[in-house]
Protein backbone atom coordinates (compact mmCIF):
# COMPACT_ATOMS: atom_id res chain seq x y z
CA UNK A 1 0.00 0.00 0.00
CA UNK A 2 1.15 3.58 -0.88
CA UNK A 3 2.38 5.36 2.05
CA UNK A 4 -0.02 8.25 2.71
CA UNK A 5 2.47 10.78 3.41
CA UNK A 6 3.94 10.12 -0.50
CA UNK A 7 0.14 10.04 -2.48
CA UNK A 8 0.17 13.13 -4.80
CA UNK A 9 -2.05 15.80 -3.75
CA UNK A 10 -2.43 17.34 -7.73
CA UNK A 11 -1.47 14.80 -10.77
CA UNK A 12 -1.09 17.06 -14.14
CA UNK A 13 -1.20 14.91 -17.30
CA UNK A 14 0.04 15.85 -20.67
CA UNK A 15 -2.25 19.20 -20.97
CA UNK A 16 -3.22 20.47 -23.79
CA UNK A 17 -5.50 23.64 -24.40
CA UNK A 18 -5.43 25.87 -27.54
CA UNK A 19 -7.81 28.62 -28.40
CA UNK A 20 -8.43 28.46 -32.28
CA UNK A 21 -5.54 27.88 -33.53
CA UNK A 22 -3.02 29.54 -31.42
CA UNK A 23 -1.56 26.52 -28.44
CA UNK A 24 -1.95 27.76 -25.21
CA UNK A 25 -0.66 25.24 -23.57
CA UNK A 26 1.25 22.01 -24.61
CA UNK A 27 1.87 18.62 -22.81
CA UNK A 28 1.97 20.22 -19.20
CA UNK A 29 2.72 17.31 -16.67
CA UNK A 30 3.98 17.55 -13.04
CA UNK A 31 2.97 16.57 -9.76
CA UNK A 32 2.53 17.93 -6.40
CA UNK A 33 2.73 16.61 -3.15
CA UNK A 34 0.79 17.05 0.43
CA UNK A 35 2.12 20.30 2.14
CA UNK A 36 4.22 21.21 -0.96
CA UNK A 37 4.26 24.74 -2.35
CA UNK A 38 4.95 24.82 -5.88
CA UNK A 39 6.07 27.90 -7.46
CA UNK A 40 4.73 28.23 -11.71
CA UNK A 41 6.66 31.14 -13.26
CA UNK A 42 7.44 33.06 -16.18
CA UNK A 43 6.92 35.88 -18.27
CA UNK A 44 3.57 37.37 -19.16
CA UNK A 45 1.56 35.04 -22.16
CA UNK A 46 3.60 32.08 -21.18
CA UNK A 47 0.51 29.96 -19.92
CA UNK A 48 0.46 30.25 -16.22
CA UNK A 49 -3.05 32.24 -15.65
CA UNK A 50 -4.74 29.57 -18.16
CA UNK A 51 -3.10 26.34 -16.41
CA UNK A 52 -4.08 27.82 -12.86
CA UNK A 53 -8.00 28.30 -14.04
CA UNK A 54 -8.29 24.83 -15.88
CA UNK A 55 -7.06 23.35 -12.65
CA UNK A 56 -9.02 25.56 -10.58
CA UNK A 57 -11.91 24.39 -12.90
CA UNK A 58 -12.95 27.52 -14.58
CA UNK A 59 -11.29 26.83 -17.91
CA UNK A 60 -11.62 23.62 -19.91
CA UNK A 61 -9.02 21.43 -21.66
CA UNK A 62 -9.00 20.05 -24.70
CA UNK A 63 -6.70 16.83 -23.91
CA UNK A 64 -5.09 15.59 -20.48
CA UNK A 65 -5.98 14.76 -16.81
CA UNK A 66 -5.87 16.53 -13.63
CA UNK A 67 -6.58 14.40 -10.44
CA UNK A 68 -6.96 16.65 -7.26
CA UNK A 69 -6.82 14.40 -4.10
CA UNK A 70 -7.11 11.17 -6.10
CA UNK A 71 -10.08 12.61 -7.66
CA UNK A 72 -10.58 13.37 -11.96
CA UNK A 73 -10.98 17.27 -11.83
CA UNK A 74 -13.42 16.50 -14.89
CA UNK A 75 -15.52 14.46 -13.65
CA UNK A 76 -15.92 14.83 -9.83
CA UNK A 77 -14.84 18.38 -9.48
CA UNK A 78 -17.95 19.23 -6.98
CA UNK A 79 -16.48 16.17 -4.48
CA UNK A 80 -12.98 18.26 -3.85
CA UNK A 81 -13.84 21.96 -4.20
CA UNK A 82 -14.65 22.27 -0.57
CA UNK A 83 -11.29 21.59 0.05
CA UNK A 84 -9.65 24.32 -2.04
CA UNK A 85 -9.37 27.61 -1.98
CA UNK A 86 -9.14 29.88 -5.10
CA UNK A 87 -7.41 33.30 -5.34
CA UNK A 88 -7.63 34.34 -9.06
CA UNK A 89 -6.09 37.23 -10.77
CA UNK A 90 -9.58 39.06 -11.24
CA UNK A 91 -11.31 39.26 -7.52
CA UNK A 92 -14.36 37.36 -8.66
CA UNK A 93 -16.45 39.72 -5.86
CA UNK A 94 -19.53 41.59 -6.32
CA UNK A 95 -18.67 45.05 -6.56
CA UNK A 96 -21.97 46.30 -4.99
CA UNK A 97 -21.87 43.84 -1.80
CA UNK A 98 -18.86 45.15 0.95
CA UNK A 99 -16.26 42.87 1.85
CA UNK A 100 -17.52 41.33 4.20
CA UNK A 101 -20.63 41.00 2.64
CA UNK A 102 -18.41 38.65 -0.47
CA UNK A 103 -17.02 37.15 2.19
CA UNK A 104 -19.86 36.21 4.08
CA UNK A 105 -21.37 34.71 0.90
CA UNK A 106 -18.36 32.60 0.11
CA UNK A 107 -18.65 31.23 3.55
CA UNK A 108 -22.32 29.97 3.01
CA UNK A 109 -21.05 28.38 -0.27
CA UNK A 110 -18.51 26.65 1.61
CA UNK A 111 -20.99 25.59 4.26
CA UNK A 112 -18.49 26.83 6.90
CA UNK A 113 -20.73 26.52 10.17
CA UNK A 114 -18.54 28.03 12.77
CA UNK A 115 -19.26 31.53 9.86
CA UNK A 116 -18.65 34.47 12.59
CA UNK A 117 -15.70 33.26 14.38
CA UNK A 118 -14.31 31.95 11.06
CA UNK A 119 -15.24 35.33 9.46
CA UNK A 120 -13.24 37.19 12.26
CA UNK A 121 -10.15 35.00 12.61
CA UNK A 122 -9.36 35.63 8.85
CA UNK A 123 -10.58 39.90 9.18
CA UNK A 124 -7.36 39.52 11.87
CA UNK A 125 -5.34 37.50 9.80
CA UNK A 126 -4.84 39.31 7.28
CA UNK A 127 -5.96 42.76 8.99
CA UNK A 128 -8.97 43.86 7.12
CA UNK A 129 -11.36 45.56 9.97
CA UNK A 130 -10.66 49.09 8.39
CA UNK A 131 -11.80 48.30 4.89
CA UNK A 132 -14.66 45.55 5.62
CA UNK A 133 -17.28 47.51 5.38
CA UNK A 134 -16.99 49.14 2.38
CA UNK A 135 -18.34 48.18 -0.76
CA UNK A 136 -15.84 46.81 -3.18
CA UNK A 137 -16.50 48.89 -5.84
CA UNK A 138 -14.61 52.15 -3.65
CA UNK A 139 -12.16 50.36 -2.87
CA UNK A 140 -8.58 50.71 -4.27
CA UNK A 141 -7.21 47.31 -6.87
CA UNK A 142 -4.92 46.80 -3.61
CA UNK A 143 -7.29 46.82 -1.07
CA UNK A 144 -9.70 44.19 -3.13
CA UNK A 145 -6.98 42.00 -3.89
CA UNK A 146 -6.18 41.85 -0.05
CA UNK A 147 -9.92 40.66 0.70
CA UNK A 148 -9.90 38.62 -2.68
CA UNK A 149 -6.52 36.49 -0.76
CA UNK A 150 -8.45 36.50 2.17
CA UNK A 151 -11.27 34.88 0.70
CA UNK A 152 -8.65 31.89 -0.76
CA UNK A 153 -8.14 30.91 3.10
CA UNK A 154 -11.55 31.28 4.02
CA UNK A 155 -12.53 27.63 4.34
CA UNK A 156 -9.52 26.13 5.91
CA UNK A 157 -8.54 23.95 2.57
CA UNK A 158 -5.89 21.86 2.12
CA UNK A 159 -5.03 23.24 -1.07
CA UNK A 160 -4.48 27.13 -1.89
CA UNK A 161 -4.82 28.36 -5.38
CA UNK A 162 -3.05 31.44 -6.13
CA UNK A 163 -2.78 33.65 -9.59
CA UNK A 164 -0.75 36.61 -9.27
CA UNK A 165 -1.67 36.85 -5.52
CA UNK A 166 0.68 40.23 -4.61
CA UNK A 167 -0.08 41.78 -7.70
CA UNK A 168 -1.41 45.61 -6.88
CA UNK A 169 -0.50 44.59 -2.90
CA UNK A 170 1.46 47.59 -0.99
CA UNK A 171 4.34 46.65 1.24
CA UNK A 172 2.45 46.02 4.44
CA UNK A 173 -0.21 43.88 2.01
CA UNK A 174 2.36 42.05 0.66
CA UNK A 175 4.25 41.18 3.81
CA UNK A 176 0.61 40.07 5.43
CA UNK A 177 0.30 37.52 2.40
CA UNK A 178 4.06 36.12 2.90
CA UNK A 179 3.19 35.67 6.19
CA UNK A 180 0.48 33.86 5.75
CA UNK A 181 1.66 31.20 3.18
CA UNK A 182 4.42 30.40 5.25
CA UNK A 183 1.80 29.80 8.35
CA UNK A 184 -0.37 27.83 5.94
CA UNK A 185 2.74 26.00 4.97
CA UNK A 186 3.84 24.87 8.33
CA UNK A 187 0.44 23.69 9.20
CA UNK A 188 0.42 21.09 6.29
CA UNK A 189 -1.77 22.88 3.76
CA UNK A 190 -0.48 22.57 0.25
CA UNK A 191 -0.53 26.02 -2.23
CA UNK A 192 -0.03 26.28 -6.04
CA UNK A 193 1.22 29.40 -6.67
CA UNK A 194 1.57 31.49 -9.61
CA UNK A 195 3.63 34.75 -10.50
CA UNK A 196 6.15 36.47 -12.39
CA UNK A 197 8.19 37.32 -9.48
CA UNK A 198 10.66 34.50 -9.02
CA UNK A 199 12.75 36.48 -6.62
CA UNK A 200 9.61 37.01 -4.21
CA UNK A 201 8.91 33.46 -3.97
CA UNK A 202 11.97 30.74 -4.63
CA UNK A 203 13.21 30.52 -1.35
CA UNK A 204 10.28 28.62 0.16
CA UNK A 205 9.27 27.06 -2.91
CA UNK A 206 9.22 22.95 -2.60
CA UNK A 207 9.07 22.98 -6.64
CA UNK A 208 9.15 25.24 -9.32
CA UNK A 209 7.55 25.03 -12.61
CA UNK A 210 9.01 27.51 -15.22
CA UNK A 211 6.81 28.07 -18.27
CA UNK A 212 7.69 29.72 -21.92
CA UNK A 213 6.13 29.79 -25.16
CA UNK A 214 3.12 27.57 -23.70
CA UNK A 215 5.40 24.43 -22.19
CA UNK A 216 6.86 23.60 -19.01
CA UNK A 217 10.81 24.19 -20.26
CA UNK A 218 12.17 23.05 -16.63
CA UNK A 219 10.71 21.50 -13.45
CA UNK A 220 12.99 21.63 -10.72
CA UNK A 221 13.54 21.64 -7.03
CA UNK A 222 17.02 23.04 -6.93
CA UNK A 223 17.31 26.92 -8.01
CA UNK A 224 20.57 26.06 -9.56
CA UNK A 225 19.44 24.14 -11.90
CA UNK A 226 16.36 26.71 -13.15
CA UNK A 227 16.22 27.20 -16.98
CA UNK A 228 15.50 30.92 -18.09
Amino acid sequence: MKNQKNINLLEVSQLYKSFGNKKILENISFEMGKGEFVLITGSNGSGKTTLIRIISSLCSHDEGEIKIFQTSLKKEFEIVKSKIGFGMHNSMMYDDFTGKENLEYSSDLYGITNKKGNLKNIVDRFELTEILDKKIKYLSQGQIKRIANAKAFLNNPKLIILDEPDSGLDKQSQEILFREIIEEKKLGTSILLASHRLEKWIDIADQVLFMKNSSLINVTKDRKNLIF
